[in-house]
């Protein structure tokens, strides 16, 4: 957001007020301006009496209250009631800035001065009202709406058509369009045929600016080409398969993808190296988590299935929401803490009447406590009573290993429909052979399951390991499949060979031939702006600049 800051020039020569005596009255309170409607450099000044002395005991009386603006005297209320609400208006020479000066006077001389800033003239509107965001006849193109403020941010009344408007790009600091006169702005975000998310803050602007600090912001839009049912999104390997996201802003949180989380200590439900995870600044902030753009053809109804990871206790609410043409439907909110335990929980939203529409489905969260993080997991969104079925949610190998290590291979079966179980067999494949038996399993209705096995790395992989899984289970038509590479390393010079142990455990070998080993010739370089490079046998080197160290 843009940032901007006043400074204070003082003359040379300007002394400090001489304090008030402990008998003088207080200072006024609760001043206040009232604008004129249609923006004439005419102000209502209100504000109360003291009541009480500099000193803070009673006060008896007041003999005046004088009040300038600038160094022009233009009130003076004589013998007030202490603590009287008192106004009066001031017919100002010109549009702009003015200091006004209130000084309460008794027998004990002047009391303490209080002196405020108002605008004269057409001051800053209060924020637009009514914000949203839809994508237009054309996909890719984007209309913000608003409604027109009716006051200005002190609160009287102001004439619409004194408000101009202000587009700021999502980084809140790039102005797409300025001096808006109307309430309602047209952008082109992307090509159809391309994907993108887009959101926008807007502000009133006036005679006097704009006061960037006060805003409305839209919601996150998905624009462009839309993903057909079903869809859908589980963060593997750590990133989104889809355009999807939450809204950031530094003020509130931010979201990430990440592969585990401390607070509450998770990794995700499917075991795919990835989930969505919001970090609140405090509490009390809030957030939208928003799915892809789905159409939803001839579908009146739909499914939106999300998992979320409880936490005991807490009190963090989430409200699960369907967006449509910019119109936001929530649903009934909950809690982390409503399961009643902690760990991962599903949770299914019907909705319907979005038969040739395009939807996001998301969910909004309002944060109870500073540090406990929101994590969101294996986004669905399927026609009515349309069940996903059993999917392969995650193959874990490492992406290489040295000659003769074991590689570690884990499997993860996903199954995602609301009420059906499965029950069949894993086969795991490794260059070809099977190298073990069929593994069983049995997955319940929206569960995972997953297992493990360990194969070596030999001479007969050569330079790499294929690995393949196949999963079949009764109500699946064809079996599940996904495969994989692991690169085998070797070691860039001649081996040993015939190495034997004979009964008396005498170890022998073959001296290996060095017969047309060429070696490399020695290198040295300063790696400034080197690139990242990786050594086989070493691991992989981590460069750092020491020179800002």
């Amino acid at each position: 957001m843009k940032h901007f800051y006043t400074f204070a020039l003082l003359a040379a020569a300007a002394l400090p007020a001489l304090a008030a005596a402990d008998g003088a009255p207080a200072g006024v309170t609760k001043v206040k301006f009232a604008h004129d409607y249609d923006g004439a450099p005419t102000l209502k000044v209100s504000f109360n009496a003291p009541d009480e002395t500099a000193g803070g005991g009673e006060l008896s009386s007041i003999a005046s209250i004088r009040v300038l603006r600038g160094e022009t005297e233009v009130k003076t209320f004589d013998a007030p009631a202490p603590g009287a609400s008192l106004s009066f208006t001031d017919n100002c020479p010109e549009r702009g800035g003015y200091t006004y000066t209130f000084i309460a006077a008794n027998a004990e001389g002047d009391g303490e001065e209080v002196s405020e800033y108002a605008w004269a003239g057409v001051d800053y509107a209060a924020v637009p009202g009514n914000v949203k965001l839809r994508e237009g006849d054309t996909p890719g193109t984007v209309v913000i709406s608003w409604d027109a403020p009716a006051t200005y941010q002190e609160g009287s009344p102001i004439n619409p058509a004194l408000v101009k408007y202000e587009i700021l790009a999502a980084d809140g600091q790039t102005s797409l369009a300025a001096g808006i006169e109307g309430t309602s702005y047209t952008l082109t975000v992307c090509d159809p045929a391309e994907r993108a998310l887009c959101n926008y803050f807007v502000f009133s602007s006036t005679e006097r600016g704009v006061d960037y600090s006060r805003y409305s912001m839209t919601p996150l839009l998905a624009a462009g080409a839309a993903y057909q049912l079903p869809y859908s999104e589980t963060f593997a390997g750590g990133e989104a398969s889809t355009v999807c996201g939450g809204l950031n802003d530094f003020l509130r949180g931010t979201w990430s993808v990440a592969g585990t989380s401390d607070t509450p200590a998770a990794t995700p439900f499917d075991n795919d190296g990835g989930m969505a995870v919001w970090k609140q600044r405090k509490a009390g902030n809030e957030t939208h988590w928003y799915s892809g753009k789905v159409a939803m053809g001839g579908s009146d109804a739909g499914s939106f299935t999300f998992r979320y990871y409880a936490v005991e206790g807490s009190t963090t609410q989430l409200t699960p929401f369907i967006y449509c043409e910019g119109e936001m439907a929530y649903q009934q909110p909950f809690t982390l803490g409503d399961a009643g335990a902690t760990g991962w929980q599903t949770l299914t939203v019907p909705f319907s009447g979005y038969s040739g529409k395009s939807v996001q489905c998301g969910v909004k969260v309002v944060a109870s406590d500073k540090k406990t993080k929101t994590l969101l997991d294996c986004i669905d969104i399927t026609a009515a009573d349309t069940q996903r079925g059993l999917r392969i949610s995650a193959l874990n190998v490492p992406a290489r290993v040295n000659a003769g290590e074991i590689v570690p291979i884990e499997i993860s079966l996903m199954n995602a429909d609301a009420e059906n179980s499965y029950s069949g067999y894993v086969t795991i494949q490794t260059g070809g052979n099977l190298f073990s038996d069929n593994v069983p399993f049995t997955v319940a209705a929206g569960e995972v399951f997953t297992c493990r096995k360990e194969v070596r790395a030999t001479s007969a992989d050569g330079d790499s390991m294929a690995v393949r899984v196949a999963v079949t289970a009764e109500g699946l038509d064809e079996p599940l499949e996904e495969s994989c590479t692991v690169a085998i390393m070797r070691r860039g010079y001649p081996q040993p060979s015939d190495v034997k142990l004979n009964e008396q455990w005498n170890l022998t070998w073959t001296a290996p031939d060095y017969t047309g080993v060429s070696r490399s010739e020695a290198v040295t370089d300063d790696v400034e702006g080197y690139e990242p490079f990786a050594i086989d046998q070493a691991g992989r080197w981590k460069f750092v600049d020491v020179d800002l160290v």
